[in-house]
């Protein structure tokens, strides 16, 4: 069957964005022949099981992009969709909606980049259809129904997981073991270099984050999805308050634990409610915590730029996968705790998105995390991290406490909190470029697997993964002596790392000694590493009341790094970097290029690019030719046989006159030179064409005759004359002397 969707494009309210549109007036049809393969073989998710926690009320729809809409349901599908017995009603859950938006609080002019990500990737548009039913048993008969529309990429239950928390509580657990010990993520040695920053907004989609002492300072206002309000300080089971305390806690305060971050601002997103410490989380409203997310993007000031979901379900929702996919920020999910093997579930490549990072867990021993027969930290090939299980956080079970906190639940919010790190080092870091970060500084640990066997896997370092942004997507130069000069003016109020506590990479390809002169306007502190991040015993000297430290070091080829860090939020101040070399004069090898020469001194490597300076058409630095004579003006007639041309660099060469073989083959005796204009011998020649002494010199038959004229063919003249005629052999074309 045909497709019969198409997209087009209007205009949404108040600011211009994409529709996709149905086009055309046919109706859909149902066509099971025609559903995607999505699943592995081995398993597939249309085998639901009535056991598994689902709504009885509801399901989720993914479409295909043919026919998804960024507002809006193409007319064909709900006309079908509304003859399905039992469905009542729909909700788009990944619409772009203006109203909604602005409602929101987010100004309706940072839309420019939301619409050109959405225009990326292959847009899946997300539904949840809303049932008039009285069983689970209802909901997979109308699935079963649904899922055979052509159109519909997946049908799903609206599944409800809990919070994945397989931990107890342990009041005397008095040291952060995932922090500092042998098999913690090693953040104390990457504080040396950032604490965060309170410019990183990471999302919490969880239970919500009650107020507590050593939170309140990096908590901002969120939204509750799950009771469609702003309230989410009610957080009873303190699933959330948890996740919360492990990203960001306040630290220097003198109360509690130490969050990843000191300084972070930390977004709850409500979607579960429960007395218990396992909130219950509907898969709608996580999709609209997503896309809440997605559509703050473009407002700097509400930006959610991580979204920490440590919930179960990762490897089986397509849905959350589809609203995820729109997301142009970092998503972390917990792998789950329910001691599976996630390597078959969905087709690999499904949940390896750029922008995803699923976690999964291990103890203080380095093994991967069992709590009990039936509880352990999923694994296999779709577990991109472990990071740690069981530590101590903030708790909600009582004012401002804290507790034990484990599972998956725990070891996700770890990866979520480095990540925040790294953005505090560079804003302007990608999703795909942390994920980078995070699994390619992993360090590699040996976990044992429920059969016996043993798996080398990824365990979060956050050390690590600050060094390898600081070396792969920091500010860097090049320094080369006697020419390279480096200066950078830095102002700290924006917050971030590259502003206040400026890191630079040193590429030194001149082995010599280096001046630095690093100046604030308050206190300040000056840092040299070598190229793995030791520190070099450079003793700056302090002038100006310690507000400028200079130094001279001798550097080999290589890389190095300078920190300058400006401890006060409000300092400026500048970096200047100069060589101590003696003078010398450069000794130049030169490269020709279209418009110079490329001028590089061997002793040194400064380069320059310079102008040719011409001996006629030789470029007296590069000696090489460098232009062609052109011949086209300032022809003189000879004689008979000859004319003189001259270059417009005024050489002068004699060539012989050409003429037309229509008037050769005439038999006049004179004939007129294409060129020159001159009135040219032709007679007293009588050879034969066929010849070995008549030389052709086209493929179009024109020929030069014994006394040196040229005579050519109609199909020769016109290039000749435009000067585009090329001859068998050009350069042996008779001069006459």
């Amino acid at each position: 069957m045909h497709k019969i969707f198409k997209k087009s494009i209007k205009y949404m309210i108040f600011i211009m964005l994409a529709l996709f549109i149905c086009a055309n007036n046919g109706y859909i049809t149902v066509n099971a022949e025609n559903m995607p393969s999505i699943l592995n073989e081995d398993e597939s998710l249309n085998d639901i099981n009535i056991n598994d926690e689902f709504d009885d009320k509801s399901l989720i729809v993914v479409l295909e992009p043919s026919i998804s809409q960024y507002s809006g349901v193409c007319y064909e599908f709900t006309e079908l969709l509304h003859n399905v017995e039992k469905v009542e009603s729909y909700e788009d859950l990944s619409e772009l909606s203006v109203e909604s938006l602005v409602s929101s609080g987010i100004d309706i002019k940072y839309y420019s980049s939301i619409e050109e990500h959405l225009n990326s990737i292959e847009f899946k548009q997300i539904l949840k259809i809303n049932l008039n039913t009285t069983s689970k048993e209802e909901v997979i008969e109308v699935i079963e129904l649904i899922k055979n529309i052509e159109g519909v990429l997946s049908a799903e239950p609206n599944y409800i997981y809990d919070s994945a928390d397989a931990a107890v509580d342990d009041p005397l657990f008095n040291n952060q073991w995932s922090l500092t010990d042998t098999y913690g993520i090693d953040v104390t040695e990457a504080w040396n270099f950032t604490t965060g920053s309170n410019n990183v907004r990471v999302g919490i989609i969880d239970s919500g984050i009650s107020e507590h002492l050593d939170l309140n300072d990096n908590v901002v206002s969120g939204k509750d999805f799950y009771n469609d309000d702003y309230v989410t300080t009610d957080d009873i089971g303190g699933h959330g308050t948890s996740v919360a305390g492990i990203i960001g806690a306040v630290s220097d305060n003198g109360l509690g634990v130490a969050g990843i971050n000191h300084n972070v601002t930390l977004v709850p997103l409500q979607t579960a409610y429960d007395t218990s410490s396992n909130g219950i989380h509907y898969f709608d409203d996580v999709i609209k915590a997503i896309t809440y997310a997605r559509d703050s993007w473009d407002d700097p000031t509400k930006r959610i730029h991580i979204l920490n979901f440590s919930v179960g379900g990762f490897g089986y929702s397509w849905d959350v996968l589809a609203a995820i996919e729109t997301y142009k920020g970092l998503f972390v999910w917990s792998a789950g705790n329910d001691g599976k093997e996630l390597n078959s579930l969905w087709v690999f490549n499904n949940f390896s998105l750029d922008n995803l990072i699923s976690v999964g867990a291990h103890d203080i021993n380095g093994q991967r995390s069992i709590w009990n027969s039936s509880e352990s930290s999923n694994y296999g090939n779709l577990v991109n991290i472990y990071a740690p299980s069981s530590c101590r956080t903030t708790s909600s079970v009582s004012n401002n406490s804290y507790r034990i906190f484990g599972g998956t639940s725990c070891a996700a919010p770890h990866v979520t909190g480095v990540a925040a790190l790294l953005l505090s080092l560079n804003e302007n870091l990608s999703a795909f470029q942390l994920k980078q970060c995070i699994i390619q500084s992993a360090e590699i640990i040996n976990i044992t697997l429920p059969d016996g066997s043993t798996q080398n896997v990824k365990k979060l370092n956050g050390y690590n993964a600050i060094k390898y942004a600081l070396s792969h997507y920091g500010h860097a130069t090049t320094l080369k002596y006697n020419t390279k000069y480096y200066s950078k003016s830095v102002d700290s109020a924006s917050t971030f790392f590259d502003e206040k506590n400026y890191f630079l990479k040193l590429d030194v390809e001149n082995a010599y000694v280096y001046d630095f002169t690093i100046s604030s306007s308050d206190a300040l502190e000056v840092t040299l590493y070598d190229s793995n991040f030791n520190k070099i015993n450079i003793s700056p000297l302090s002038s100006n009341e310690g507000l400028k430290k200079t130094f001279s070091y001798y550097l080999s080829n290589g890389t190095y790094f300078l920190q300058s860090n400006y401890i006060s939020s409000s300092a400026t101040g500048t970096i200047n970097i100069s060589i101590v070399g003696e003078p010398h004069t450069h000794s130049y090898v030169y490269e020709k290029t279209t418009s110079g020469h490329i001028a590089e001194c061997t002793l040194c490597g400064y380069t320059t690019t310079l102008s040719h300076v011409y001996d006629k058409h030789y470029c007296v630095h590069c000696d090489e030719y460098t232009a062609e004579h052109d011949y086209d003006s300032n022809y003189e007639w000879i004689s008979y046989t000859q004319h003189s041309a001259e270059c417009i660099c005024g050489e002068v060469t004699t060539q012989s006159h050409a003429v037309s073989s229509g008037s050769y083959n005439s038999g006049q005796r004179f004939a007129t030179c294409l060129k020159c204009g001159g009135f040219v011998e032709t007679g007293f020649v009588d050879w034969p064409l066929n010849s070995s002494l008549v030389n052709k010199v086209s493929i179009n038959g024109s020929f030069i005759l014994p006394n040196g004229i040229i005579v050519l063919e109609d199909e020769d003249i016109e290039a000749y004359i435009n000067g585009t005629l090329v001859f068998y052999d050009k350069d042996k074309l008779p001069v006459i002397k």
